[in-house]
């Protein structure tokens, strides 16, 4: 059981041990599901505080708004411009977009290639992980996208 934990509390070995008969119950996607269900919302929140940044309310992602230009609403094709663009959400900081996620639940070789050229067109930076994303963790990655740090 310290696979993952070196000195494991009583309530780790409860809830190991529980997920584990539950995997051996409902299978694999139930046990997933559990531990989506239990730390989603936590990530999310998580997320929140270490960029202390607010998601914006309007429910259009826009990947303009990151760049500083004006949304061209009815015209935008964002966030499906996003290469690979799933479950996307935008963060603001003082109001203004700091941030753009984008939670797929894979990238593909071409994906990969394009989110690079995407970035590099449009002096972006993505940070790929898996650990803060919170739409269905466990199964999907979260990549950041903000302005390069470094432009041109």
């Amino acid at each position: 059981m310290e696979k993952f934990m070196k000195k494991p509390s009583e309530e780790y070995k409860n809830a190991v041990s529980v997920l584990r008969q539950l995997l051996l119950a409902e299978g694999e996607n139930a046990a997933s599901r559990a531990f989506a269900e239990v730390v989603h919302e936590a990530r999310k929140s998580n997320f929140c505080e270490m960029h202390k940044i607010t998601p914006r309310r309007d429910s259009h992602v826009c990947i303009h708004r990151l760049l500083e230009r004006k949304c061209p609403n009815d015209k935008c094709l964002s966030p499906q411009m996003i290469p690979g663009s799933d479950h996307c959400s935008e963060w603001q900081k003082d109001g203004q977009t700091i941030i753009v996620v984008s939670q797929p639940y894979s990238l593909g070789y071409q994906d990969i290639k394009d989110t690079v050229k995407f970035c590099e067109e449009n002096e972006l930076e993505a940070n790929i992980e898996a650990s803060s994303s919170w739409h269905f963790p466990g199964r999907t990655i979260n990549i950041e996208y903000r302005q390069a740090k470094e432009k041109g």
